[in-house]
């Protein structure tokens, strides 16, 4: 899957930040369950990745494939965007 990203010229974001047209920052987690896993990679604190781009003055946006242990994120973000869902399944109204 990865090597199909990158001849898609589409960037990977494995708790990694971009800024998107100096209108906001996008942060993208690894997961932290992948099926067959990530050849050895480790998901980074948050709060780590955030601390690195905290004097950056623009909206915060994290993609993080599962939406548990939001408490992490405290109120450093400004959105979350999650998709892990089974059936259709939406938390909170399973």
């Amino acid at each position: 899957m990865v090597r199909f990203l990158e001849k898609s010229n589409i960037t990977l974001l494995n708790d990694e930040h971009v800024i998107i047209d100096d209108k906001f920052i996008l942060v993208g987690r690894v997961d932290p369950s992948p099926i067959g896993g990530f050849g050895g990679l480790q998901r980074k604190d948050i709060m780590e990745i955030l601390t690195s781009i905290n004097d950056i003055d623009l909206p915060i946006i994290v993609m993080d494939h599962t939406p548990s242990k939001l408490e992490l994120y405290e109120d450093k973000i400004d959105l979350l965007l999650a998709g892990h869902t089974h059936r259709g399944q939406l938390f909170p109204a399973a």
